[in-house]
């Protein structure tokens, strides 16, 4: 990939200067207005246009791509829980993102934004081909610390499971994909005030799943003893 860039950059450099005094002075006599980069001595191709290469390096959203295949996973895990579905739904979202890189407009949000936004459609194809998700138990059980830690994520994974699908959404934009409001907004299209009011109810309501659940299961404990 670097080798790539570097003769990327090499090439639009070649066509933004003369590259030898030869082909400078042939320039100089072409007729105002037309003129057409020589083919320099080696050259052995017709090189793109600089503007294209220094475009497509400027706007790349796949430039960097480790941080946002985290980003990007940690979204799909809120959505549809961690394990071998939402590596698949990522990948399919930079498989995507791969064949339309070249649609990424900057001016419509950071590269994040449009990945997620990759992403909230295939997570669509996913529920429609599988309607219903079965948490499948772990098959054993880890004493101490991993048992509570494993409890907890199951507690909040059936909160967040009996929500609606616009605050499961936001929460999973927010702490699974890191995302600001300002970010969130950018994707589903909203105000970031709205999203932002939209955030904290959608938090509250979460906050009052836990409660009940906690209640239910002191409850049923106190009812088994």
């Amino acid at each position: 990939m670097g080798s790539v860039v570097r003769s990327c950059i090499g090439d639009a450099w070649c066509r933004a200067a003369p590259c030898t005094r030869a082909c400078a002075s042939a320039q100089s006599a072409q007729p105002r207005g037309r003129r057409v980069h020589l083919r320099c001595r080696g050259d052995r191709y017709p090189r793109p246009a600089p503007k294209e290469w220094l475009t497509l390096l400027r706007v790349d959203p796949l430039r960097n791509p480790e941080p946002l295949i985290r980003r990007v996973y940690a979204y799909v895990a809120y959505r549809i829980g961690d394990g071998p579905d939402a590596e698949d739904v990522t990948s399919d979202t930079f498989e995507r993102a791969l064949r339309y890189r070249r649609s990424y407009d900057p001016s419509r949000g950071e590269p994040v934004s449009w990945l997620l936004g990759i992403a909230r459609r295939c997570i669509s194809e996913f529920f429609t081909h599988r309607l219903e998700l079965v948490d499948k138990p772990p098959e054993t059980s880890a004493p101490g610390d991993l048992e509570d830690d494993t409890a907890r994520r199951l507690q909040l994974a059936a909160a967040m499971s009996r929500l609606g699908e616009r605050d499961r959404e936001l929460i999973a934009f927010k702490y699974g994909a890191d995302l600001t409001a300002r970010q969130i907004a950018q994707v589903l299209g909203l105000k970031t005030n709205a999203v932002e009011v939209a955030l904290h109810r959608a938090l509250g309501r979460l906050r009052e799943e836990l409660v009940d659940s906690k209640s239910s299961a002191s409850s049923a404990a106190a009812t088994g003893r």
